[in-house]
């Protein structure tokens, strides 16, 4: 069957002193996003917003609400290319939309995300690597991930 979804999910309360909205965004601002920094950045927006964050890097952090934080740290610079961050983007959407948690897709599509971009790094060289490549060594991340040779 068909999982109800709602189209108006409940959002965490705004602050009612509007001089305060915009805190985070300038903690943030203010960070030198150095590794540590980016792992603080995901700490704080999920904070801030009540949502699950991911904060892509040479490390990729996905942050929770209930306070869990989980780094990748296996990728690859093929992936600091145009596009890629769509492409996880899309895979981590996918995820969620076959009933995963956002903090489980998000953890598993990092993973394949990260996988597929070694995997074309790995046949293209990594400064010749496009989001669509990406895309098209995803089957092969899937696989490494199960275990199957296939």
């Amino acid at each position: 069957g068909f999982a109800r979804i709602s189209l108006n999910p409940p959002r965490p309360a705004a602050p009612n002193d509007s001089s305060q909205a915009g805190a985070p965004l300038r903690h943030v601002s203010s960070l030198t996003w150095d590794e540590e920094d980016r792992c603080a950045v995901a700490e704080t927006l999920t904070q801030a917003y009540g949502a699950t964050v991911v904060a892509k890097g040479p490390v990729t952090y996905v942050a929770t609400p209930s306070g869990a934080t989980w780094g990748f740290r296996d990728g690859t610079p093929a992936l600091a290319t145009a596009g890629t961050g769509d492409v996880l983007a899309g895979i981590i959407a996918a995820l969620m939309a076959q009933g995963l948690s956002a903090y489980d897709a998000s953890r598993l599509g990092v993973t394949m995300h990260g996988l597929a971009g070694v995997d074309a790094a790995r046949e293209l060289t990594s400064i010749c690597v496009t989001a669509a490549d990406v895309i098209e060594h995803i089957p092969a991340a899937v696989r490494g991930i199960a275990g199957k040779e296939n």
